[in-house]
């Protein structure tokens, strides 16, 4: 497949390229490093706190704050991501992969936890 154009034609369509990039982030996040989350997601914002009854408006709200949570979390590192994309392990060979790789093993156990 060739792929050197599609920056050129989701340029030119941004009708077109939003369903696209919408559905490229959808099909991302299913990857198995998400199934274990989906149970402890739902029982978070559908499961009852000490027996206080489930009010649809209470889940309404968490699920609200869930989302925009992530997006902007996400929306942010794609920022950081966007205003320097030189990469700074590029910019510096040797330790520069060090000072970016570190970090990343060091969070890497506990992102699924």
């Amino acid at each position: 497949m060739d792929f050197s154009r599609l920056a050129d034609q989701l340029g030119t369509s941004p009708a077109t390229a939003l369903p696209l990039l919408f559905l490229g982030g959808v099909l991302t996040s299913l990857n198995p490093c998400i199934y274990p989350m989906i149970p402890i997601t739902a029982a978070i914002v559908g499961g009852s706190t000490a027996g206080a009854p489930v009010t649809r408006g209470r889940v309404f709200v968490l699920s609200l704050a869930y989302a925009i949570g992530l997006a902007l979390v996400y929306s942010v590192l794609g920022l950081v991501a966007g205003f320097d994309f030189r990469m700074p392990a590029v910019k510096f060979p040797g330790f520069g992969r060090l000072g970016v790789g570190l970090p990343v093993a060091v969070a890497a156990p506990g992102a699924n936890s």
